[in-house]
């Protein structure tokens, strides 16, 4: 693996108003799902006058009793939700709606229009039901906010803050749209940000009628690849914020994945250079989701 690196040091203007006050957390009254309170707690430490809603979907096709006793069952474990956050310094309301659980969170996010979806990636069914099982295909795939997710089996610090956070870029305005989230965790936080360039290997046939793959000859120019986030580590200075840009190459999601590591937040937008099917429908982001011991801040780019 080859890197390169630049580092900038800067004075810090004033900062701007932090952008997550209104966050959407469904729950399935899991202590998995849960989990994701605890980087949710770390954020909104910082905010002002910050709402959060719990949401817990009923399972569809409930007799009427079946129904009460599931709603007032939600209710319960809701309240007592609540009742821990009592001290964080936001408003807290809960509510239990009742359908299918990807499409009332979505709709749930039309509604009350948030400025964050904070999701676990286990919950009542486990790893595979959330990152490759419809609900969270359609969620992630359509969610109009940022989703903050949370690996809860990989928690170390409850207590640990955002000071270092983790920006992967492909040189795509896409990819950019991630920084203005960036930028205000970092300053609200006075943390340094790592502006990441990942190369990848590009295998190709030298012999057609043979079909061996090889690797494609490639010089690597750090210079060069660090150059190409010159605008987005000027961005950052600007901004006051203290910023390195790693340049690397080689497989693009366990790059990102090892430089989590050194890490507090990883922020990502789903969509980049070659579109949906390399940052998130692709296997890039969905192979960091799955062994990403660190929080994730996903944004679903739209084109202009």
């Amino acid at each position: 693996m080859l890197q390169g690196r630049l580092v900038s040091h800067v004075k810090r203007p004033p900062k701007e108003a932090f952008v997550f006050r209104k966050v959407l957390v469904p729950l399935d009254c899991s202590e998995l799902s849960e989990s994701a309170l605890v980087p949710l707690h770390r954020l909104l430490a910082k905010a002002e006058g910050a709402r959060a809603t719990l949401l817990h979907v009923l399972p569809e096709g409930l007799s009427g009793d079946e129904r009460r006793r599931a709603q007032e069952a939600a209710s319960a474990e809701l309240a007592k939700v609540r009742e821990r956050l009592a001290d964080w310094p936001l408003e807290c309301d809960t509510t239990t709606v009742e359908g299918d659980p990807a499409g009332a969170i979505l709709d749930a996010v039309d509604q009350l229009h948030p400025d964050l979806l904070a999701m676990a990636t286990h919950g009542r069914s486990g790893l595979q039901r959330l990152v490759r099982g419809s609900v969270a295909e359609r969620v992630l795939r359509h969610a109009k906010v940022p989703l903050l997710l949370v690996n809860p089996h990989d928690l170390e610090d409850e207590s640990a803050s955002f000071q270092k956070l983790l920006v992967p870029l492909d040189g795509s305005p896409l990819a950019d749209q991630v920084l203005p989230f960036a930028i205000a965790i970092a300053q609200a936080f006075g943390a340094s940000v790592t502006l990441a360039r990942i190369e990848s290997i590009e295998p190709y046939v030298s012999d057609p009628l043979a079909g061996v793959p090889l690797i494609k000859p490639r010089v690597w120019d750090v210079a060069a690849v660090t150059e190409t986030l010159e605008p987005q580590l000027k961005r950052l200075q600007d901004a006051g914020i203290e910023a390195r840009i790693e340049a690397r190459i080689g497989e693009a999601a366990h790059e990102i994945v090892s430089l989590a590591e050194e890490h507090d937040l990883v922020a990502l937008s789903s969509h980049g250079r070659t579109g949906a099917s390399r940052w998130w429908f692709g296997s890039v982001a969905e192979q960091v989701v799955r062994p990403c011991r660190r929080p994730l801040l996903l944004l679903r780019g739209k084109s202009e």
